[in-house]
């Protein structure tokens, strides 16, 4: 009830603004940078520049990400509620059934990797059932716990994508940069470095990869 009545603003019922669209992102604990590099990458699509993001996470909100939620770039488009992705009654609250997708993070805290992964699944078959025409994308950390999984729509298994990419850098020094500078966004400063290595490595970084339907 202390922590109730302490973040009472946070336990209010999400309100959409704007074009009414949504998504959903659901971890235990957030860490401020964990969560500026997802906002950073949804929207760097311009096409989600009007959709909001509500983001329900069990413990208490720490001083960073009380920034960003009142940084004035992220203000209007993202939401804090206090809440378990366990729980239908916060599902409701965050309105996870006209979201247009949920995102959920695994998270070590809750202990073992195993215990992670069995939280992470539990709540990945929560919302499916409560809200099953919300598309899923679930990060979990074992790979053998993918075969829990056939509710989501996509997986990111930790283990599997840092050992893949371990595996192909033995045989293709550098490939393991090239995902990464591929998959994140970077932005061309324009810095002049005196190595001319350096200068091509940051004129090449902002490529990036994009999924694009070309028309007949």
């Amino acid at each position: 009830w202390n922590s109730f009545q302490l973040h009472r603003k946070h336990y209010s019922e999400f309100k959409m603004r704007g074009s009414g669209r949504h998504v959903l992102f659901i971890a235990v604990s957030l860490k401020p940078l964990v969560l500026r590099d997802f906002l950073n990458e949804f929207y760097a699509d311009p096409k989600q520049m009007d959709t909001q993001c509500v983001i329900l996470t069990e413990q208490q909100v720490i001083g960073g990400i009380k920034h960003l939620q009142h940084h004035p770039v992220w203000s209007e488009r993202i939401r804090l509620l206090l809440g378990s992705g366990l729980r239908q009654s916060d599902l409701a609250r965050a309105k996870a059934r006209t979201a247009t997708a949920c995102f959920i993070r695994t998270t070590k805290t809750t202990g073992s990797t195993e215990n992670a992964d069995r939280h992470t699944i539990l709540c990945a078959w929560t919302v499916k059932a409560y809200a099953p025409k919300c598309k899923l994308y679930v990060q979990i950390i074992r790979p053998e716990n993918r075969i829990h999984l056939h509710v989501a729509d996509e997986i990111v298994c930790e283990r599997e994508l840092t050992n893949s990419l371990l595996a192909l850098n033995t045989l293709c020094p550098g490939i393991s940069t090239i995902a990464a500078l591929l998959m994140h966004t970077f932005t061309y400063e324009g810095r002049d470095f005196q190595n001319s290595d350096y200068n091509w490595f940051e004129k090449c970084s902002p490529c990036e990869i994009y999924q694009i339907r070309l028309s007949e």
